[in-house]
């Protein structure tokens, strides 16, 4: 059956048209037992190696990868496990992939600490250090637990419009922060949950104007900067509430991803620029609260810049040319 639903999709048979690259077999296996792997999860281990292994028989190609199995949150003990199987098994593993609702950029709920370099290694070790890492659903996550995330009472609390829930201004702040923290880490794909109907979507109104949510706007910006400057440059910040990802492109255009994570009241937030004329004026997008950013104007003087102040958290997008 998931060949045949390959060769609809790969080779046109049965009128398909779709060319999907990525193969994930099943969904959070380890949830529960109850909602996506009715069995043990033990069980699901031969399962995968069977479909995988099918699969790569009929579709070993470049642009046909074979993976998963999209383990509901990063748990370490339970990747050695399934890497251990397969491997004995010889099943092939072209990207393994994770989901994982976070507290910060390297802390998964509930306070689990993230070590994408560890999961790179524990790959390697089991032969399969070639394999793309997927954290393909993930979202900044403000509830205790759950159980309240699920309540009408939680529901109310955070996934309305308050600036600590899951589509206020922290959650921008931290989406510009993990995207700007895994750039360096050996992550290859990380798909955000998510553009579709839902409390998790970064779509207000995903069947009307489909305007974002603040936490859209960060990865609007990263979007940007990929397109229209692309090479990666040097940047750091002196605290540790502050992230800063700087790229430039053709034509000595520059961009800086700012993001300013629960540092207090009234913070003025300065930047020291190197390798541009020591004045000059930029366009800047000032995201502070549930209101789409503003843009303005902003000039920089013997190497720095000085941004608007935040009241804790807050995004800043800034274009320039040398």
């Amino acid at each position: 059956a998931c060949a045949g639903i390959l060769r609809h999709a790969l080779t046109g048979w049965g009128g398909g048209k779709r060319r999907v690259r990525y193969w994930e077999i099943w969904n959070e296996p380890d949830l529960n037992g109850k909602t996506f792997w009715e069995r043990p999860l033990e069980e699901f281990y031969p399962f995968y190696c069977l479909v995988a292994k099918r699969l790569k028989r009929e579709f070993d190609r470049p642009d046909v990868l074979i993976g998963g199995p999209a383990f509901s949150n990063y748990k370490p003990e339970i990747f050695e496990a399934f890497l251990k199987y397969i491997s004995k098994e010889k099943a092939p593993l072209d990207f393994f992939s994770f989901h994982t609702y976070l507290k910060d950029w390297d802390l998964s709920w509930p306070n689990r600490p993230i070590d994408i370099v560890g999961l790179k290694a524990m790959l390697t070790k089991y032969g399969y250090g070639k394999a793309e890492i997927h954290l393909n659903e993930w979202h900044y996550f403000p509830c205790k637990n759950w159980e309240e995330a699920g309540s009408r009472e939680g529901q109310k609390r955070w996934f309305g419009n308050a600036p600590d829930g899951a589509h206020g201004i922290e959650s921008a702040a931290m989406t510009a922060r993990c995207m700007t923290k895994w750039s360096d880490a050996p992550l290859d794909v990380a798909n955000f949950y998510s553009a579709q109907n839902g409390c998790w979507s970064f779509l207000r109104d995903p069947n009307g104007t489909c305007s974002f949510y603040p936490e859209a706007w960060p990865l609007k910006f990263f979007g940007e900067m990929r397109m229209s400057v692309p090479e990666r440059v040097r940047a750091e910040s002196s605290s540790p509430a502050m992230t800063v990802l700087a790229s430039k492109g053709k034509g000595g255009r520059r961009a800086l991803l700012v993001s300013v994570y629960r540092c207090g009241a009234d913070r003025t937030v300065e930047l020291v620029l190197k390798g541009v004329p020591p004045n000059g004026r930029a366009k800047i997008r000032t995201l502070v609260d549930g209101n789409p950013p503003k843009t303005a104007e902003i000039e920089w003087t013997n190497g720095r810049m000085t941004l608007p102040e935040c009241n804790g958290s807050a995004v800043y997008f800034i274009g320039f040319k040398d």
